[in-house]
């Protein structure tokens, strides 16, 4: 609901989130990227503005498959058949964050906040991308029938 003040106008229910992506030396807020957007649909690009790369999305996705590789085959979550929020209990979540992140902190100085980002991304893509053909399939075999 907009209200007008004078000459200006002010939005009544518009309230900034400052929830940071990563720690503090690489502090990046929401309200700098503009349109609240769901860490799931993030895009590559927008993945390479939160870690701080904006001119390198080859380097963002070279670090997101790097901790995505230590998320599947050390710490043994299935991405692509297990969705982050719906199919793993917080106090699981928890844990698997913690252990990712004492594992990633040597190379990548990103908090426990930022790693989600990237795994929230990482499953949802995956997650889509295996429905998408399995979808396909099953249309196949129909179409053959």
């Amino acid at each position: 609901m907009r209200k007008s003040n004078s000459n200006s106008e002010i939005n009544i229910n518009s309230k900034i989130n400052k929830r940071k992506y990563v720690s503090s030396k690489n502090c990046i807020t929401r309200e700098k990227l503009g349109k609240r957007q769901s860490d799931s649909r993030l895009s590559l690009p927008a993945l390479a503005k939160i870690l701080n790369l904006e001119n390198n999305q080859e380097e963002a996705g070279k670090r997101e498959k790097y901790i995505l590789s230590i998320l599947k085959n050390d710490i043994g979550f299935q991405l692509g058949n297990k969705t982050w929020v719906r199919d793993t209990p917080l106090q699981e979540r928890e844990r698997i964050l913690d252990e990712l992140y004492h594992k990633v902190k040597s190379v990548y100085d990103y908090d426990k906040e930022l790693l989600e980002v990237i795994v929230r991304r990482a499953s949802y893509y995956m997650m889509q991308g295996r429905l998408r053909r399995e979808r396909r399939a099953a249309a196949k075999l129909r179409k053959q029938k």
